[in-house]
């Protein structure tokens, strides 16, 4: 949804508790259409707003009446008063020929929840500007929620753009939307509805597998992304969703190739290369997550993530040199970071001789964040190669009582048991621990060392 403040965002201010609070100056503005006002005694940005110039300016005491009701509104915001601040921009609503109120309205609404009065106000806010297909949408999501598909069906369909560009963007706009979780089971058939109703249309294909994906529907999603495919062959979006579809179906290969694919033929963003680089590790395709996150890293060199993942991918190939390179760098621009400051110590304590310098960082990190299990592991992991057995005991005790889940967790606690001589205890732990990730690596590499 258009937010109503960005429109005026010079006149806009956070407030502490998390609400947009107009500045007083910004009321010429939202109220032009609301007072008689000459158009050149309106602010440029103002004026450049057609909707407002549309707007038939209210009579004086009505405008005052008007004025005071959002002051009142915009006085609860400051004060953290939601709810209060709701019901004052309803009543604004009501009289306010300026759609911005209503959209106001609405966002308030939204915020608390209030299904009854977001519908009568989304209401309003399309009689004032018909053309608007954020309220539109708004109202059919809101519909839908309330168990009425087809006043939702219908909602969309009667103000759906003409022109095929703006009818494409309108139904991308919705399938985003209509993912949601709350949704009805009900949202599968009107996206299969919307598809029927525009059968050539890429986007509604799309919406489809979208919609089906997030049920998790994913024979129906396979069947729309490559309808939407067919139709589009070279759709970078269509092709991601359904490298997504593969891996969510545990086709992992084929989604590795497929994001391959996309990351050869066009220039997707850091979220693709951190997906495919993921899947790569996973598959212990190191050296290939390597080379996608170093072509990312020259198209983005700053992002933090992609040099976070890229070292350690170089840790998990034991290339030391290169992965503390990429920790290095991080630090220095974030030296404070526990989990750049945790993984590259857990690699210098892990992978090298340089225990107390690995062992210094994670106690860094340890000071930021105490109760991270992995901080906890990676201290009790550093004691233990210190050599202070009841130390490093301690620590990977309450690791695994924190995260007991976490297989190599568990391989370090039954290592330090084997060594101190409750074997009994270490198997029972690894036991544990291979039942339920039989394919850790840490895990399988422990028992392949310490067992007979």
């Amino acid at each position: 949804m258009t937010c109503f403040a960005n429109r005026i965002v010079s006149r806009v201010r956070w407030s502490a508790r998390g609400v947009w609070v107009i500045g007083l100056s910004g009321f010429a503005s939202l109220l032009v259409a609301c007072a008689p006002v000459a158009v050149d005694q309106v602010p440029i940005e103002a004026r450049a707003d057609t909707r407002i110039m549309r707007a038939e300016p209210l009579e004086p005491s009505r405008s005052t009446q008007l004025l005071t009701t959002i002051m009142a509104a915009e006085l609860a915001l400051s004060r953290g008063a939601l709810a209060q601040a709701s019901n004052y921009y309803a009543q604004a609503a009501r009289v306010s020929p300026d759609p911005r109120v209503s959209e106001r309205a609405v966002q308030l609404a939204l915020s608390l929840d209030n299904r009854p009065r977001t519908t009568r106000l989304l209401k309003r806010w399309l009689s004032l500007d018909a053309d608007q297909f954020d309220a539109r949408q708004l109202l059919a999501f809101n519909q839908l929620r309330s168990n009425q598909p087809d006043q939702a069906l219908a909602t969309l369909q009667a103000g759906m753009p003409r022109s095929q560009e703006a009818r494409e963007a309108a139904l991308a706009s919705i399938s985003r939307l209509f993912q949601d979780p709350s949704l009805p089971a009900s949202v599968i058939d009107l996206m299969r509805s919307l598809y029927d109703g525009y059968p050539d249309s890429p986007a509604a294909a799309l919406g489809l597998a979208r919609v089906g994906l997030a049920r998790e529907r994913f024979d129906l999603a396979q069947q729309a992304v490559s309808a939407a495919l067919d139709k589009r062959p070279e759709w970078t979006t269509a092709q991601l969703l359904q490298a997504d579809l593969l891996r969510r179906t545990n086709q992992s290969k084929a989604a590795l190739a497929a994001y391959q694919d996309v990351i050869q033929t066009s220039e997707p963003g850091v979220q693709t290369y951190l997906d495919a680089a993921q899947l790569a590790i996973d598959l212990d395709a190191s050296a290939s997550a390597q080379n996608m996150l170093s072509q990312a890293i020259e198209q983005h060199p700053e992002r933090a993530q992609l040099r976070y993942v890229r070292a350690i991918s170089w840790m998990l190939d034991d290339q030391v040199a290169a992965a503390e390179a990429d920790f290095r760098w991080l630090l220095q621009r974030q030296p404070n970071n526990p989990r750049v400051l945790n993984a590259l110590g857990y690699t210098l304590v892990d992978q090298t001789e340089r225990i107390d310098e690995g062992h210094a960082l994670i106690a860094r990190a340890y000071a930021l964040e105490p109760d991270n299990a992995a901080i906890i592991d990676s201290m009790g992991w550093a004691e233990f190669r210190q050599g202070r057995i009841d130390s490093a005991l301690g620590y990977l005790r309450r690791a695994y009582e924190k995260a007991p889940d976490n297989a190599e967790i568990a391989a370090h606690l039954g290592e330090v048991l084997w060594v101190q001589g409750d074997k009994n205890a270490a198997k029972k732990v690894w036991a544990d621990a291979r039942e339920r990730s039989p394919d850790d690596a840490v895990l399988l590499e422990t028992l392949e060392r310490l067992l007979p």
